[in-house]
């Protein structure tokens, strides 16, 4: 039970805060990253959502500046 996945239903607008928490988990798993969000990754890890489609629109620097602005609010 403890690898089950959390399936999520959400309008476009809802999904959009999901972005925040996926970018901690992807800056996470840089190799010096800004923020050690290992929690980030995990609730990502254990989301049943298609994070991928985020990825397209993100390069690194953007998401360093998520991480970025995540660390200091």
């Amino acid at each position: 039970m403890e690898n089950a996945k959390v399936k999520v239903d959400l309008s476009s607008v809802h999904e959009t805060l999901l972005l925040p928490l996926w970018g901690r988990a992807e800056a996470a798993k840089m190799k010096n990253p800004i923020l050690k969000d290992r929690q980030a990754a995990e609730l990502v890890e254990h989301i049943d959502y298609d994070f991928s489609k985020f990825r397209p629109q993100f390069r690194r620097l953007e998401i360093l500046i998520l991480a970025l602005r995540a660390r200091e609010f």
